[in-house]
């Protein structure tokens, strides 16, 4: 039986979590956050393959949510693809300076393109 990889799914706006998450249930076990402190906790009981994260959210924005991710041996080379509405040039060097695998717009977003830039940052697991 193949598994599908977790991915977790961390946004302030439910709306759009939710459309996102039910969206990506197919090809994914998706676990749901509605901030940066919770997606934090989340991914340490969880352990997801993948993380989906938005930029602009309260209290820990993506960026700092980003960063203590990163400073976490066992997630330091986690995918992390940062969703966001904001297509400002510097906006995007700070996420991937700050060490994103990705960065994807919410506007114009592609279900296809997601899944697919998504399952490509998944590591492939060998068995022996």
């Amino acid at each position: 039986m193949i598994q599908r990889p977790r991915l977790l799914v961390v946004d302030d706006d439910p709306d759009f979590r939710r459309l996102v998450s039910h969206t990506l249930r197919r090809h994914f076990f998706v676990v749901e956050a509605k901030d940066g402190c919770e997606g934090y906790s989340r991914a340490l009981s969880v352990t997801p393959d993948i993380i989906l994260l938005d930029m602009h959210m309260e209290g820990w924005s993506g960026l700092e949510t980003l960063k203590k991710f990163r400073e976490l041996p066992r997630m330091a080379y986690l995918p992390i693809v940062m969703l966001t509405s904001d297509s400002q040039r510097e906006t995007v060097v700070q996420a991937i300076q700050a060490g994103a695998s990705d960065y994807v717009l919410k506007t114009g977003l592609n279900q296809a393109e997601l899944v697919t830039r998504l399952m490509h940052l998944i590591p492939t697991k060998v068995e022996a």
